[in-house]
């Protein structure tokens, strides 16, 4: 992949500047609304469940504020942060990988190397059109996408409330894939990465979990963060794959050990 690290060392002094205010002991969060608990609706994951979430809209965090919630298994989208409640099923688990102790895969060094002529550009969390093209491509491929319209789009990628940055990949001049990322203090976290179907078979999903742990390593984080897993769902087994990994134990609120 050309230039990442150049790239990447350029692009330092943004994440730095994107901190509201480095001094722990200052509040900088702002809640909007909540938390609480919204109603229950169908699971997108398995019909025959409920699902319910915790939420709040809040912006303004720093990156210290922003591990604590990572630490204790929100996520986010915009300035909406959400948990899973759900009252008899804790199937979604956050994953996280340790970066100083992944290991890649003999499947992941090929894919890496496949794509490795693939050049990658950094810049803060605006509005691209052609991204958002990309992500209507990408949208595609599931039922029910949320966030094809611009304006939701807008408020799910484009409307920081945290540190963080989008990476675009490109072959020669070509849009293939995007990331959206999120900085805290101690970790990356992926909140969504986007890939053009007619690069499937380059397994660019997988190429760009690598390429994020390696931000991650050379801006000296300790945890990447994948969302949440689903054990029992085939769409997440590939997150199952990087390794080892953590699991966050919604009972004793402890990261434990994966595989």
């Amino acid at each position: 992949m050309k230039l990442w690290k150049q790239t990447f060392k350029n692009r330092l002094s943004y994440t730095e500047n994107r901190r509201v205010n480095p001094d722990d002991s200052e509040v900088n969060l702002v809640i909007i609304h909540g938390p609480e608990l919204e109603d229950s609706r169908d699971c997108s994951y398995f019909p025959e469940k409920n699902s319910r979430f915790e939420f709040m809209f809040a912006h303004s965090l720093s990156e210290a504020e922003f591990d604590d919630l990572l630490e204790t298994g929100w996520r986010k989208f915009g300035v909406y942060f959400f948990r899973p409640r759900c009252p008899s099923c804790k199937m979604c688990v956050p994953i996280r990988i340790p970066v100083d102790t992944f290991k890649q895969s003999k499947s992941q060094r090929r894919i890496f190397r496949h794509n490795s002529h693939l050049t990658m550009k950094l810049g803060p969390l605006e509005f691209h059109e052609s991204v958002y093209q990309l992500y209507l491509k990408h949208s595609k491929r599931f039922p029910d996408s949320p966030y094809t319209t611009r304006e939701t789009f807008v408020n799910a990628f484009c409307q920081p409330s945290v540190p963080g940055f989008l990476t675009c990949f490109y072959e020669e001049e070509s849009l293939v894939a995007a990331g959206f990322l999120d900085v805290s203090e101690r970790a990356l976290s992926s909140v969504y990465f986007i890939f053009d179907p007619q690069f499937e078979k380059q397994s660019l999903g997988t190429f760009g979990a690598i390429s994020e742990l390696q931000m991650a390593q050379f801006l000296g984080k300790e945890f990447y963060y994948l969302g949440y897993w689903i054990e029992q769902h085939p769409s997440m087994n590939y997150k199952a794959r990087f390794r080892p990994y953590q699991l966050f134990d919604w009972e004793t609120k402890q990261w434990k050990a994966g595989l």
